[in-house]
């Protein structure tokens, strides 16, 4: 057998026998590229090979004498690929289909592959802070690196902390409360109060006399609250809501409650009536109409009203806001989808949008990846000639003698267009040309209006005969004729007279039609802006300019738009800011996940009770945990040796607050042999070394090299070892563990005495 290495040079000798006749030598095939043979004696032969890549064929020499007899010689290749200071383990191939042996190969912790070729991803086994990027060091190194917390957040990358700015009872700026969030704060204001209207920081007091109260008759409002009173003649009962008489009638006529003042019985009316001029009578007060007092709609009712909501709000505490429904996110806590593939779904007030992903357009309702489209070739058309070709036209709206040079001009541009359009989307043909042509281009100049052909119909209407040349090419009357009657007549004459546009169908404008002199133009409402067509509105994005105004989330919506806060946020009273909800915390109960054998299991704690617990390993399937306690069994070691496994456990309140707690942890083999240093490296006694380490259980002895001071000379060690008169310097103290082959991981130290 030949035994290569790749990158380096091989020699085998062999020698041919055939006494009396002269032998010629080669390789089938020809020699391998970096290969060379040559007869250094009688009869024999040297062979050197410089294997530039690992081969799968065989390699033969055949020896011919001059008679033509043969033979071969047919040496089993045994292939060493490994590169990156990989190892080839000779007990192992790999492919046992192959004429050739390729070796195994045990690579280095940085590298992969069957050759050692490939840089090994070490983010594969380390999982950063949530939105932080992994960042893999390169090959020769291992490991890898997470790049910085996020704003707001403080850490390693691996493990983020929120910064609480409201620590140490600071307000932040905040004029009444302050509430830490992830990654920000928010302000908040007292019970009775609200945010003013454009600050993120100040309150103000609700009046609450002004809309929903309990009063039976008077109210008078108060910082941060209310009191109720009662009108001359009736006393405040002890619920300190409702009122009695003091002096109760005899014999009223009151619709209601009467009480005596004055010496005079007077009619009086319970919230929500009025007292007619009648001064018996109570009626019904509209308080929809006179104080509108709902976010949205409004149901007057006997003494009363009620607010409600349209469709996609909901009617919050105070009974008479509205606030929106994230359908959005309710979809995503109930694990379903709203919007299809290569789409995200955004909220919008009172509904929702699907917005398509970059480089992907809504095409009958679905998001398609954008192509680039190659216009259509225009056919030139080829000069020919003809007659009958004109067309006759009948202006209703204008008499011969009004039909003056600007009238024929602005027809000629009108035919002129509706020519180019039809004969871009339709076969045209051309006076003496069967086939037809598509792409036909007319401009005014090509549309002829003898004078001779204008004439006055019987109702005083001017007609006219026109036709269309090009060069010397004539669009046949046919294409003609289809061309202008794919076009309304009516809006052929509104190119050459002044007749309001807008009176009919808005002229064709999708939001506001400006009636002009001979023309129109369309505008659009607030919030959007005029397409390229001129009649419909596309929405403005008002979220590109300093994000709409929002703290936080800005999304768009059809000419408007509604500003959102992330996890662990709510929405403030002014639409714009958003202010913290307490943050949710899990706590390992012993610290650390806790590993033996092939298992691993935790018991765990939550700040607050959380609607969704659910504990997650790397490359296992998440369960449920909300007692608090999960294990996970059977954890194989990658390879046969080690596997580092990351402990994901996520919590999330019912307002959507979640935390996610990492522990990363590594499982071994057990018959994998390992060294691991205990304590530092301690100098004794000027240059007296003690290194302290600890070993695998399927570890039967271990031993140990000093370089450079020993010049490579191992020899049996035990923890802890002592080395004496060790000579100053940079030195590497190499532990290599015992009883377990190739399965094992050497422990390198580095010290300086």
């Amino acid at each position: 057998y030949f035994l290569l290495s790749l990158s380096q040079k091989s020699a085998y000798s062999f020698s041919v026998v055939d006494e009396g006749d002269n032998v010629t030598v080669s390789v089938v095939g020809g020699l391998p590229v970096g290969a060379s043979l040559e007869e250094t004696g009688e009869g024999l032969y040297l062979f050197t090979w410089t294997l530039q890549a690992v081969i799968n064929d065989s390699l033969i020499f055949q020896a011919v004498d001059s008679a033509g007899a043969s033979s071969q010689l047919n040496p089993q290749l045994q292939i060493c690929g490994c590169v990156n200071g990989g190892q080839c383990t000779l007990d192992g191939v790999l492919d046992t289909t192959l004429p050739v042996i390729v070796f195994k190969c045990t690579c280095p912790e940085a590298y992969g592959g069957d050759f050692c070729e490939e840089d090994r991803n070490g983010c594969s086994e380390v999982e950063c802070f949530e939105g932080v990027e992994c960042l893999d060091v390169p090959a020769p190194g291992t490991g890898a690196m997470c790049a910085a917390c996020p704003t707001g957040y403080s850490g390693d990358g691996l493990n983020c902390v929120d910064i609480d700015e409201c620590l140490d009872g600071g307000l932040a700026g905040c004029e009444q409360q302050c509430n830490n969030t992830f990654g920000s704060f928010s302000c908040n204001c007292f019970a009775g109060f609200r945010r003013v209207e454009g600050s993120s920081t100040d309150c103000e007091d609700i009046d609450e006399c002004n809309g929903v109260n309990d009063c039976e008759q008077t109210c008078t409002n108060t910082e941060g609250s209310f009191t109720c009173g009662c009108q001359d003649g009736f006393s405040l009962n002890t619920d300190g809501r409702t009122c009695d008489a003091l002096v109760t009638c005899l014999g009223n006529e009151c619709s209601h409650t009467c009480a005596v003042v004055d010496d005079a019985q007077l009619c009086f009316c319970p919230p929500g009536l009025n007292l007619t001029t009648d001064g018996l009578t109570c009626v019904d007060r509209d308080e929809c109409t006179l104080f509108q007092p709902c976010g949205q709609l409004c149901n007057n009712t006997f003494g009363s009203f009620e607010c409600s909501c349209r469709e996609g709000f909901n009617l919050m505490e105070d009974l008479t806001s509205c606030e929106d429904v994230n359908e959005c996110l309710e979809a995503a806590l109930a694990g379903t989808e709203l919007c299809a593939g290569n789409s995200q779904c955004m909220n919008t007030p009172g509904s929702y949008q699907c917005m398509c992903d970059p480089g992907y357009t809504l095409v009958d309702d679905f998001c398609q990846r954008v192509m680039n489209v190659t216009p259509p070739e225009i056919v030139q058309v080829l000069p020919e000639t003809g007659s009958g070709n004109s067309y006759n036209f009948t202006v209703t709206t204008l008499t011969v003698a009004e039909l003056n040079g600007e009238k024929l001009q602005l027809f000629r541009e009108a035919t002129a267009e509706a020519v180019t359009s039809y004969c871009s989307n339709n076969i045209c043909f051309i006076a003496g040309n069967e086939t037809g042509v598509t792409g036909l281009v007319a401009r005014p100049e090509h549309v002829a209006i003898p004078s001779s052909s204008i004439r006055e119909d019987s109702e005083g209407n001017a007609v006219l005969s026109f036709y269309v040349q090009i060069a010397d090419t004539f669009l046949s009357g046919e294409s003609l004729a289809d061309a202008v009657q794919g076009m309304n007549s009516s809006f052929i004459a509104r190119g050459f007279i002044d007749i309001d546009e807008c009176m009919e169908e808005n002229g064709g404008c999708e939001h506001i039609c400006n009636n002009t002199e001979g023309s129109f133009v369309c505008s659009c409402n607030q919030g959007y802006e005029l397409d390229q067509d001129g009649l419909s509105c596309k929405d403005v994005n008002e979220c590109n300019n300093e994000n709409g105004g929002c703290e936080q989330m800005c999304d768009n919506t059809e000419g408007s738009f509604v500003c959102s806060c992330g996890q662990g946020y709510e929405l403030g009273s002014d639409g714009l800011s958003c202010k913290a909800l307490p943050p949710l915390v899990i706590e390992f109960i012993n610290g650390s996940p806790r590993v033996s054998g092939q298992s691993v299991s935790a018991d765990f704690i939550t700040s607050e009770p959380v609607t969704l617990l659910r504990c997650k390993l790397s490359g296992k399937e998440s369960i449920d945990c909300s007692s608090g306690s999960v294990e996970f069994t059977g954890l194989e070691p990658r390879d046969g040796f080690r596997l580092g496994y990351t402990l994901r456990i996520e919590g999330r309140t019912d307002d959507s607050r979640s935390y996610v707690l990492r522990r990363s942890f590594i499982i071994e083999h057990p018959g994998y042999c390992s060294a691991h240093l205990v304590n530092q490296v301690v100098v004794r006694g000027g240059n007296n070394v003690q290194v302290e380490f600890s070993t695998s259980s399927s570890t039967s002895s271990t031993v140990c090299l000093l370089d450079p001071y020993q010049s490579n000379r191992y020899f049996e060690c035990a923890s802890p070892v002592m080395l004496e008169n060790v000579e100053p310097g940079e030195h590497r103290l190499k532990i290599v563990p015992k009883g377990c082959g190739l399965m094992r991981k050497i422990l390198l130290v580095k010290f300086t005495v």
